[in-house]
């Protein structure tokens, strides 16, 4: 339930559990100026949880929306818990091993934000400091804490597996599905990144039916809904693909306008059907596309546009 039906004098001072839900359940509504109201430290017990989830808020309505100015308030929420320095003075009297819990995870994230801006060296050496933060001086037990090392592990191996003579790694599947489902306020955010573990392995029924399952609770979410039409492209149904990232496209293009935004989703939307034009067939409808595409990454969205994307578009 959202800002809009939950007033937030509603939700006790203390009652961390209670914000984080409705927090996290406006940002996969969208609404994200009620989940970064919602997980504001100003009416709550300062708390590394409420820190971390709402850098998690800021960046969600960067990646839609592309508003740069919440981009950079996710970056000073988890820069707050300070992987590789102190925490915020405020977060002294809390647990310290809850502390360090989402010390690691902010570390993460900041990692991922570092790989959106092309720093691949950066990226690694926070994922790494991450890392460290969760296993030393003894391995945290908390979910989150398990999760996120498997995560670790398994993009490592994707580098590593480029080594000679060492194989794909092996994800547990069902174990990582098991820590997620005890770590409640972070089981969607995990639960995503299965489905991408699903589609580097080709096992398309297994990622539609963790995409399928969020959808059903939010079927609006754009980002959601754009990993849906990802699926099908991968998965060679074109046709759909097609109209799930032209309805992308549209709505993407109205909320564009805002000021301070920049049309990050309407270029991905673009790239998309660019390749998408061109597996059909249509050269004329993919060409035309394709400049537009070009435009866009000679404009503000261009450092942000999935390298993915990128590479793809360039061979074609």
């Amino acid at each position: 339930m959202c800002a809009g039906s939950l007033a937030l004098p509603a939700i006790a001072r203390d009652d961390e559990s209670a914000r984080l839900r409705a927090g996290l359940d406006c940002v996969y509504r969208m609404d994200y100026p009620g989940a970064e109201k919602i997980l504001s430290e100003a009416d709550s017990t300062p708390s590394a949880a409420l820190v971390y989830y709402g850098g998690v808020a800021a960046l969600n309505r960067f990646l839609d929306l592309g508003d740069t100015a919440a981009l950079r308030r996710a970056e000073r929420r988890f820069e707050k818990l300070s992987p590789r320095g102190d925490p915020s003075p405020a977060l002294r009297g809390e647990d310290p091993e809850r502390v360090r819990l989402y010390r690691g995870l902010a570390g993460f994230q900041l990692s991922y934000l570092a790989s959106l801006c092309g720093q691949t060296f950066r990226s690694a050496t926070l994922a790494f400091a991450a890392r460290e933060r969760l296993l030393s001086p003894a391995p945290l037990k908390a979910p989150e804490a398990r999760a996120s090392l498997m995560l670790y592990d398994y993009y490592r191996g994707r580098l590593l597996e480029h080594l000679p003579f060492v194989g794909a790694p092996e994800f547990p599947v069902t174990t990582f599905a098991k820590a997620a489902d005890a770590a409640p306020a972070m089981r969607e955010m995990l639960l995503f990144s299965l489905f991408w573990i699903h589609m580097d392995a080709k096992r398309f029924d297994s990622a539609a039916g963790v995409m399928g399952d969020f959808l059903s609770h939010y079927p609006d979410n754009r980002l959601a809904r754009e990993l849906r039409g990802v699926l099908l492209y991968r998965r060679g149904s074109l046709v759909e693909a097609r109209g799930e990232h032209e309805k992308l496209r549209e709505e993407y293009a109205e909320l564009a306008k805002a000021p301070g935004r920049i049309p990050l989703g309407y270029y991905r939307a673009v790239g998309n059907l660019t390749r998408i034009r061109a597996a059909l067939g249509d050269k004329q409808g993919a060409t035309a596309l394709r400049a537009e595409w070009n435009r866009g990454l000679e404009g503000p969205a261009g450092p942000w546009l999935p390298s993915v994307l990128k590479d793809d578009i360039s061979r074609l």
